[in-house]
């Protein structure tokens, strides 16, 4: 029994591990994977999620309806884009980018690799504030103009 769930469980990291996370791709949820979550997004909707793992790098997808990414987002130490990591501060760069808002999500910074810097909703952020997650959503795909 043992030697089933161990096998299963490599089967499925296994699995995750080449998994094309590209927003607008289809991902193959199988049987015996985990069960979606739901996951709230930048535009005010909610989700199925699943955790995958890509590059030793552990990530939130979110799914539509067909299967296809529509959000990516990680808050693994170990993730890295543009010279950034979590608890990583923008320095310099946070006055050579545009912050954007969306009430009651998050604050966020659009790096030159695609992925959005984010940061905690609830502070007034600046140059010294960290960066607690990353994330891609294609805004202009989902209709968002929460933005503020």
């Amino acid at each position: 029994m043992k030697k089933g769930i161990i096998i299963i469980t490599l089967l499925t990291i296994i699995s995750c591990t080449t998994v094309n996370l590209s927003i607008g791709e289809t991902y193959s949820i199988k049987n015996g994977m985990q069960k979606p979550e739901k996951i709230f997004l930048p535009n005010s909707t909610y989700a199925n999620s699943i955790d995958v793992i890509s590059k030793d790098i552990v990530f939130k997808i979110g799914l539509n309806k067909e299967n296809k990414i529509i959000f990516i987002t990680t808050n693994d130490l170990n993730f890295e884009t543009n010279g950034f990591k979590i608890n990583y501060t923008m320095g310099k760069e946070f006055n050579k980018k545009g912050k954007e808002q969306i009430q009651g999500w998050g604050q966020f910074i659009l790096l030159d690799s695609g992925w959005y810097a984010a940061f905690d909703y609830k502070d007034t952020i600046n140059e010294n504030s960290k960066i607690k997650w990353f994330f891609k959503f294609d805004f202009s795909e989902s209709n968002a103009k929460l933005k503020i």
